[in-house]
């Protein structure tokens, strides 16, 4: 199976169900065409780009930018953030030939790293659309529910982070880490729920073909783990398990391992993380590792703080700490 950079980015799921693409969107800053999941910062897209839609000639088309991790990816309270709303764009026009409903706002992440996508919709007919009475909580589905636009014909988005931030980059919404040459590759990724099959799917085909001996996974929005979900998300050889309740619709974390390449032992299921002493069984190397997924709010943080001291191993043991903003 091909993987879907919109599944694997969370587009898909958290912005627009699963679509066919039936047009072509470009999409230019200056003279920076954005690829799916390429990383710029905000001077970078300051003023508003070019976009050109193809697909069927003689349609027309409506553009919605939208921010689903505001005000950070840690805490969407204001997902979506609507940046940008146009209509009639004709075919093969840039968007300046359609009818501007909500101007351009360039991005300025303050926290983390956030996604705006572009999403791209047929309209069946010239219609009238108003601007919302604000732009947080935009709903991409509800608004194209409401103008019977249908499913989306293409989409696209590129991360971004504020300027001077030293993040590491989310290439497809995850990193994965090889350790040294003892083939034990650790894949780490904060797949904003696990409920979808899609998203499922396309995690268990990445841990697959990068060869993950360790699997940790951070907010997956499952209260139960079961043999039939976990088959879903990993590949047969990610048997071993150790995993943190969701409560209700938030957090939840799961620590998956190759059993013939990594022993895991000694887990500590706590509040705030899930952590475990590993053994690389080719060359005996021994480690610390803890995922985390921490509080927004920050009355908890000292309890937090005071968790990771309780897990930390001895200073004479290699601790790897695995949490994404």
């Amino acid at each position: 199976m091909q993987r879907d950079p919109l599944i694997v980015g969370n587009i898909v799921g958290d912005t627009v169900d699963y679509f066919d693409a039936s047009a072509r969107l470009r999409v230019l800053y200056g003279n920076r065409e954005i690829t799916i999941g390429s990383e710029l910062r905000p001077s970078h897209v300051a003023n508003q780009p070019t976009v050109q839609i193809t697909g069927l000639s003689g349609s027309f088309y409506t553009l919605v930018m939208v921010d689903p991790d505001a005000p950070s990816p840690s805490d969407s309270s204001e997902r979506e953030y609507l940046h940008w709303l146009a209509t009639d764009i004709p075919e093969g026009g840039d968007v300046n030939r359609g009818t501007k409903v909500v101007a351009y706002e360039s991005p300025r992440p303050t926290a983390g790293i956030h996604r705006f996508a572009f999403v791209v919709f047929r309209q069946t007919v010239q219609q009238a659309i108003y601007a919302p009475g604000w732009r947080a909580n935009f709903n991409t589905r509800d608004f194209a529910a409401f103008y019977s636009l249908g499913a989306p014909v293409a989409a696209a988005y590129f991360n971004c982070q504020r300027e001077g931030s030293c993040g590491g980059r989310r290439v497809a919404g995850f990193p994965c880490v090889p350790m040294d040459d003892n083939n034990c590759a650790i894949l780490f990724w904060n797949p904003r729920g696990l409920n979808m099959p899609a998203r499922r799917s396309a995690v268990s085909e990445i841990a697959s073909s990068h060869r993950v001996a360790i699997l940790c996974l951070q907010e997956t929005m499952i209260d139960t783990w079961t043999r039939e979900l976990i088959a879903e998300v990993a590949p047969p050889n990610l048997a071993d398990h150790f995993a943190l309740p969701a409560q209700g619709t938030r957090g939840g974390i799961i620590m998956l391992s190759d059993k013939d390449i990594v022993q895991m032992s000694a887990p500590q299921i706590r509040l705030f993380s899930v952590t475990a002493e590993a053994m690389i069984l080719q060359s005996r190397q021994a480690f610390t590792v803890t995922t985390v997924y921490g509080p927004n709010d920050d009355s908890l943080k000292q309890q937090f703080l005071d968790e990771m001291r309780d897990v930390a191993p001895p200073l004479s043991c290699p601790w790897l700490v695995l949490g994404v903003e």
